[in-house]
């Protein structure tokens, strides 16, 4: 959000001037930049190491810390899977549009400075669908119901094509009827994507993933 800002905020203009607010603004953005540079290394070599992530769930049990079994691993990647659907619809789409609860006040889309809300989501559900396709969820749910396997994917692509076309801002279109509605719209594949991979998971691996899989619970 202090890159956005700096960025795309009503004194962006300033990073390009030569004065002493200009260098410290500049200092901050190029920090900034780099603090999110050395995450992303480190969640690369966690991932790609052979002692980090991937290789404690390609290796479940009972000397595993992490993962004692295969159901566990299964349990942990479909629940991301089901809260990162949670957390578009709920989150990202609802909180702006004040559909969250009837006594909570709308919140602030997210990327609002600089109107990249709609490519963010996007791009959330993207990644979402390479999670289920590369991750084996996509397989292992097959195995259960193909074809309501497949309606996963689908309903994921639906909500990502219908966010693609809305190429307003979500802020002031989030005002504007027409374009609400097709906000409001892309909450229904989601949600039918999460409720279809929850039952799928529940009756493939007999393990439950509720409301709170986001919690560790």
């Amino acid at each position: 959000p202090a890159l956005e800002i700096l960025l795309y905020g009503s004194e962006a203009k300033k990073l390009f001037g030569k004065s002493a607010d200009a260098k410290f603004r500049c200092g901050y953005a190029s920090a900034i930049a780099g603090n999110i540079s050395v995450q992303a290394a480190a969640i690369d070599e966690g991932w790609a190491d052979d002692k980090g992530y991937a290789n404690l769930m390609r290796a479940p049990s009972p000397d595993n810390a992490a993962y004692m079994n295969a159901g566990e691993v299964t349990l942990e990647i479909g629940g991301a899977l089901i809260n990162g659907l949670e957390q578009i619809r709920d989150v990202r789409l609802a909180g702006p549009l004040g559909l969250q609860a009837v006594d909570k006040a709308p919140t602030t889309a997210i990327l609002n400075v600089s109107g990249l809300t709609m490519p963010y989501i996007c791009a959330n559900i993207e990644g979402l669908i390479a999670l289920y396709r590369d991750s084996g969820i996509e397989r292992q749910l097959e195995s259960v119901d193909k074809a309501e396997a497949d309606l996963v994917e689908q309903e994921m692509r639906t909500a990502r094509d219908a966010g693609l076309a809305i190429k307003e801002h979500m802020g002031p279109a989030a005002t504007r009827p027409q374009t609400r509605q097709r906000l409001t719209a892309m909450g229904f594949p989601l949600k039918n994507a999460k409720v279809l991979a929850a039952h799928l998971l529940a009756k493939g691996t007999g393990l439950s993933v509720g409301f709170n899989a986001g919690d560790g619970d």
